[in-house]
């Protein structure tokens, strides 16, 4: 039970990884998501998790299903 909670996390944690890279590479003129951009490069405030030894910065929930609805 543990494992598969576990692994739900880091798939998890992996989408978000995709969202961000997504999110970093985003050329159009969305407002909310040029933000989101901004904010993922400057803030020194954003939740930081460590994965296969380097730090990611990890926006809120609410932040990511905004987005990827936002880049669908």
């Amino acid at each position: 039970m543990i494992i598969f909670v576990k692994n739900n996390f880091d798939m998890e944690l992996q989408e978000k990884i995709d969202l961000n890279k997504q999110l970093r590479a985003y050329k159009g003129d969305n407002s909310f998501v040029l933000s989101l951009q901004k904010q993922l490069k400057t803030s020194k405030y954003l939740e930081k998790v460590e994965v296969n030894g380097k730090m990611v910065k990890v926006l809120s929930e609410k932040q990511y299903l905004a987005a990827k609805s936002a880049l669908a």
